[in-house]
């Protein structure tokens, strides 16, 4: 049973879809020897929206990445962690 705390720190489905690609998207750019400071940057609402998720409305792009900045689990760099493996890997095939 989740106790309030654990559901207050559980991200929606969007939220963990959004930061797949958002740390892919970091993965990337380091591969490619992309200093960190510049790496962590995924840029504006507008261009996580066209670079990642174009179907989706600007505005729930924007309520998304709101969800992330505010749960306390995604402002720690072990966030990432949370995220299901399985979902990540079925992410990643369909998608890159």
């Amino acid at each position: 049973m989740n106790t309030s705390k654990e559901t207050m720190n559980q991200l929606t489905n969007d939220a963990e879809i959004l930061l797949c690609y958002i740390y892919m998207d970091y993965l990337q750019k380091r591969k490619l020897k992309m200093p960190k400071s510049k790496a962590k940057y995924a840029g504006s609402p507008s261009e996580v929206q066209a670079n990642f998720l174009p179907t989706w409305l600007l505005e729930d792009v924007e309520d998304t990445l709101l969800e992330l900045y505010h749960k306390p689990t995604t402002r720690k760099i072990r966030a990432v962690g949370k995220i299901k493996i399985s979902k990540f890997r079925n992410f990643q095939n369909s998608k890159i």
